[in-house]
């Protein structure tokens, strides 16, 4: 009875145990993105979404709604500040959450920068200059800052040591073509085109 015993013990432990080999269910996986990460006025940005090991996905944060397990749809921003768009998906190894943020322009004298978005504004003005600008909206929402970038400034004076320009000067790389030196500061206090800056 003994042997009877031990062969049976050792014919299911060599296939696994008594209740077979069953493998657990894959838990759902989401990968969210945008094509844009922030937004200088309202507009619309598109959202692409995709899931495996799911079966519905739904929508959280800054939209809602049900959706299918992968797709995208394009979405109106119109909300200052940071929006968050969630997608979370079930399936029955459970469920998965993705998360994505994009920004507004939270300066409220945006609309009145012609130079970046010209919409024909007034400005103030009686009439408006037209509709030209930089046209830069689009790679400033791309992620784009300029940041490493040096631009050279030839105007009528630069204040070096004002606390808006300080940090951002190339030092020793300033000419006043004037006065034939390195010193680009104002000599008068009446003020000029430069970017002399009055406190």
């Amino acid at each position: 009875m003994k042997v009877f015993f031990y062969l049976v013990l050792l014919f299911l432990v060599s296939c696994g145990g008594g209740g077979g080999n069953n493998p657990s269910t894959p838990s759902p996986e989401v990968t969210i993105s945008s094509n844009k990460s922030s937004l200088l006025v309202a507009g619309s940005i598109n959202i692409q979404w995709s899931s495996s090991n799911s079966t519905s996905c739904t929508a959280s944060g800054n939209w809602s709604g049900s959706y299918a397990t992968s797709g995208s749809e394009a979405v109106d921003i119109s909300t200052f500040g940071t929006n968050v768009y969630t997608m979370t998906c079930v399936g029955s190894g459970g469920s998965d959450s993705s998360s994505i943020s994009v920004s507004l322009n939270t300066d409220p004298l945006y609309k009145y920068q012609w130079h970046l978005k010209n919409t024909g504004q007034t400005n103030f003005a009686s009439s408006s200059g037209g509709t030209a600008d930089l046209n830069i909206e689009n790679v400033i929402s791309s992620g784009i800052t300029g940041r490493g970038i040096i631009v050279a400034i030839l105007d009528t004076g630069l204040e070096l040591t004002h606390e808006d320009l300080s940090a951002n000067i190339v030092v020793g790389k300033s000419y006043d073509y004037t006065d034939q030196d390195n010193n680009p500061e104002p000599t008068g206090d009446s003020g000029d085109h430069g970017t002399t800056m009055l406190d």
